[in-house]
């Protein structure tokens, strides 16, 4: 398992690991649902994508409350 390896890098010893990031600013056109805009952060990973960060009114009330 790579946790487990003993190989280290040295901070600093390396380059910035870059990856190509959106944040997309979105709201739900769903019949039913409420109207709460979200911020949603997307990672390009391969040939997909992947959420790396979110952040709604429902999502902070319930983390924060």
């Amino acid at each position: 398992m790579w946790w487990q390896g003993v190989e280290r890098v040295t901070r600093g010893q390396t380059r910035p690991l870059d990856v190509p990031t959106w944040r997309v600013d979105a709201i739900a056109l769903t019949a039913g649902v409420p109207l709460d805009d979200g911020i949603y952060d997307l990672a390009q990973h391969g040939d997909g994508w992947r959420l790396v960060g979110a952040s709604t009114t429902e999502l902070d009330q319930r983390l924060f409350a």
